[in-house]
């Protein structure tokens, strides 16, 4: 297992690195690296994070986001986005429990995440900060860390500054740290991940951009007990993730009450047509709703995230609520109008997001007999196509790979992965 070694961390430090690792902890988990860099825009930070039951080095996966701050260059940014940064790098690790690559000793790898700090009033920056966090965190990149798209950073905007820097792929670092041949390993991931897969109501869809939509339905379908026809959901987020999910729910005959975009939403307590829903945004993530579909509702102002949801589900009588934008959409502010609206006979809360819901709602929700699976395994469906790629489980484009994501995410929740129990 690839250990941190002197000469990185020297290479690091020449370059303006700042290890901050004794500042920070990481409760329930082993913090094994938390550096920072000040950028041309603002603090830039990358925390490594394993689990405490189980030995592990300093390979480690996880995304590049980019938070917009007032002043990206306070102190109070810094601990601000450092915090965020370990917190996040632990769902990762968690994340990768599930998903995998696995080591010989079936040890998952560690957590990461790479976060930028971005003056809110410059998005012109963004292509900018990604380039200047790879060219200061390169000789990690190179070696054991390997990442991949996440808030404000879409993964072809990382990939194509990544590769314009001379990286095979992201994930290349974790490809090194694990032993793997680069180049070879690189090229299949690629064939892997662009492979087409046809998706209901919307038509081929690139694999890796099918994964979390396609393991949030299976989430969804498995803690429903395998039926979810007839079943009422409400479904925030019409992005990447939110409107795949919405043409696997097509399949099937649930009866979906409300979606909602940044900047509006539709609902009819008489459920939605799914095809005049994805004809009257032309088949694309809405930034806006055509004004003339029954029951739709325009922000005046984008909402935040918990806010949003909260105007999506109040007044209806829900099985399933599947949060699919950003974090926090469920918090201790809006639990109990959550708990109001799942008033069904299923009382479900599949997040599709990253950290959707905080610790303090989910101990609220579960009190109440809200089945909660843990976003971990709900939205792994890329993370573990990265995984079934580097761990040998997948060697060729033309294997079922949704089957295997399928089986995965069933299994998972159904019980918790080995290194949770």
């Amino acid at each position: 297992m690839y250990q941190l070694s002197e000469e990185v961390r020297k290479n690091l430090f020449d370059r303006g690195v700042v290890d901050l690792t004794e500042r920070f902890s990481a409760q329930g988990f082993v913090l094994k690296g938390s550096f920072v860099h000040r950028g041309p825009f603002g603090w830039q930070t990358v925390a490594v994070v394993g689990l405490d039951d189980c030995e592990q080095g300093f390979v480690a996966g996880g995304g590049m986001k980019l938070k917009p701050f007032k002043d990206p260059f306070s102190d109070e940014t810094l601990t601000d986005l450092m915090l965020a940064n370990v917190e996040a790098a632990g769902t990762m690790a968690e994340k990768f429990s599930v998903a995998g690559p696995f080591f010989e000793s079936g040890a998952p790898i560690c957590g990461t995440k790479f976060l930028g700090a971005v003056p809110n009033t410059l998005p012109g920056t963004i292509e900018e900060t990604i380039r200047d966090i790879v060219r200061t965190f390169g000789p990690l990149l190179m070696n054991c860390l390997g990442t991949g798209g996440d808030e404000n950073a879409p993964f072809s905007l990382v990939r194509k500054v990544m590769m314009s820097l001379g990286y095979a792929h992201p994930q290349q670092g974790i490809i090194a740290g694990l032993g793997l041949p680069v180049r070879e390993t690189c090229e299949l991931l690629d064939r892997v991940c662009q492979h087409p897969v046809e998706v209901p109501l919307i038509g081929e869809v690139r694999l890796i951009d099918t994964a979390a939509g396609f393991t949030t339905f299976v989430a969804l379908k498995t803690a429903a007990g395998g039926e979810i026809n007839g079943l009422r959901l409400a479904v925030q987020g019409t992005g990447a993730l939110g409107l795949l999910l919405i043409g696997f729910l097509s399949e099937e005959e649930p009866i979906i009450v409300g979606v909602s975009s940044i900047n509006g939403m539709v609902a009819n307590d008489r459920g939605l047509d799914v095809a005049e829903i994805m004809a009257a945004v032309d088949r694309k993530p809405p930034r806006g709703w055509k004004e003339s579909l029954e029951g739709f509702r325009w922000f005046d102002v984008p909402l935040g995230v918990a806010e949003n949801l909260t105007a999506l589900i109040s007044g209806r009588n829900l099985d399933a609520i599947l949060p699919c934008a950003t974090a926090h959409a469920v918090t201790g502010q809006n639990v109990e109008s959550v708990l109001s609206a799942l008033s069904g006979g299923k009382k479900l809360l599949i997040s599709g997001a990253d950290d959707g819901v905080t610790s303090e709602a989910v101990g609220k929700l579960v009190e109440n007999g809200v089945v909660v699976p843990p976003d971990f395994v709900v939205n792994a469906g890329v993370a573990a196509v990265f995984g079934m790629v580097e761990d040998g489980r997948v060697n060729d484009p033309d294997q079922d790979v949704l089957a295997m994501l399928r089986e995965n995410t069933e299994e998972f929740i159904r019980k918790p992965p080995k290194w949770r129990i």
